[in-house]
């Protein structure tokens, strides 16, 4: 619930993840769309914990750079 509608947000989450769940990710989406919060996400079928960045690490660098260049400039 501490999520502003001044900052921007990119969610990255695997579907496997032991530590956080999948539904908690879902939460978090939802509970952002419905109260206008600026996120993106990105969710990994088969990742467990921070497996994003070691499954698809070029994916990930690409998806952080945009985000970065988007909301922080060049």
């Amino acid at each position: 619930y501490a999520l502003s509608n001044y900052q921007n947000y990119f969610f990255t989450h695997g579907e496997k993840d032991q530590r956080m769940y999948f539904s908690h990710f879902n939460f978090i989406k939802n509970y952002a769309t419905i109260n206008g919060i600026n996120a993106e996400y990105w969710s990994l079928p088969k990742a467990g914990h921070v497996d994003a960045v070691l499954m698809n690490p070029k994916e990930y660098g690409s998806r952080m750079k945009t985000f970065f260049e988007k909301h922080l400039g060049n």
